[in-house]
């Protein structure tokens, strides 16, 4: 799963934002890390539905069916949500 930054909100704590303003960041993860995916959303990253990182493309659609049995409810639905 990809999640790239959105807008820069919340992201003055992040120390990659930090040590390069303007550039996209981008996050590879994996649905166990799931904790940390809702971390990755409070700090202004959302989900990318259609993309390729290192030749291997995105499982949104495997990685949503995952997610929610996993994640509470609030941060599931924010996933959703902000997915581009």
């Amino acid at each position: 799963m990809l999640l790239q930054r959105t807008n820069g909100r919340n992201l003055n704590h992040f120390s990659v934002y930090k040590l390069m303003p303007g550039c996209d960041v981008w996050l590879d993860t994996q649905t166990w890390s799931y904790k940390a995916i809702a971390i990755y959303l409070d700090l202004g990253f959302a989900p990318l539905k259609i993309a390729t990182y290192n030749e291997v493309p995105n499982e949104y659609e495997n990685t949503v069916q995952v997610l929610k049995g996993k994640m509470r409810d609030d941060k599931y639905e924010k996933f959703v949500l902000n997915a581009e």
